[in-house]
């Protein structure tokens, strides 16, 4: 069995530098391109902030079922090369960076990796079912929800000690043979709302 392939993507907001921080030899960002959001001035320094947003894909053992395979729906003990697919998780926005795009560009840029990848057409995620505005999201982005489980966990933080509690999760997936995704971004003057300019920044593990 090759090995799983893997890639997360990391959105930092971007400050114009300061004399200090030029003085300090504070990494600047290079190519100006880059970021997002944001009428950069050829002539300024513009060094990475904080995070603001982040993102994971990892190939995985997931089962489907018919007629996608003939394995149990989400089963994942037993690796084959019929079983491996494209994961995406913990796909996350500070509250404050939000309906800026960079959801949006997260997603797109974990779907242009998995395209990537030598045979990967596909690209699989789960989403409680209790958040329609997550699923409302992915629907947007060409993904289709496939079917419901009512057996899966997840750690309720509520409290001194976590601990596990059942939840139900829509399995949804995308055919990338048809394109990834690439729509508008959401309409609005988004430089007079206050949004962060941000940078979308790649590491591989």
């Amino acid at each position: 069995m090759p090995e799983a392939r893997n890639a997360m993507f990391v959105a930092r907001e971007v400050r114009v530098a300061d004399s200090r921080e030029v003085a300090k030899t504070k990494p600047l960002i290079l190519d100006l391109d880059r970021i997002q959001n944001c009428d950069v001035n050829d002539t300024g320094d513009y060094v990475k902030g904080g995070i603001v947003g982040f993102v994971e894909v990892t190939e995985r053992a997931y089962g489907l079922g018919n007629p996608y395979d003939n394995l149990p729906r989400r089963s994942h003990k037993k690796r084959s090369l019929s079983n491996m697919r494209p994961i995406l998780t913990n796909l996350s926005v500070k509250a404050k960076a939000r309906k800026s795009g960079i959801g949006s560009q997260l997603l797109e840029a974990c779907e242009k990796a998995v395209s990537s990848w030598d045979d990967n057409t596909e690209i699989i995620l789960e989403v409680e079912i209790d958040n329609p505005s997550a699923s409302e999201f992915y629907k947007k982005r060409g993904y289709e929800e496939l079917f419901t489980d009512p057996t899966c966990r997840r750690f309720n933080t509520n409290g001194l000690v976590l601990r596990k509690e059942r939840c139900a999760k829509i399995c949804m997936r995308k055919d990338l043979s048809k394109g990834t995704t690439n729509i508008e971004r959401e309409n609005g003057d988004k430089k007079s709302m206050n949004f962060p300019n941000f940078v979308l920044s790649y590491i591989l593990k």
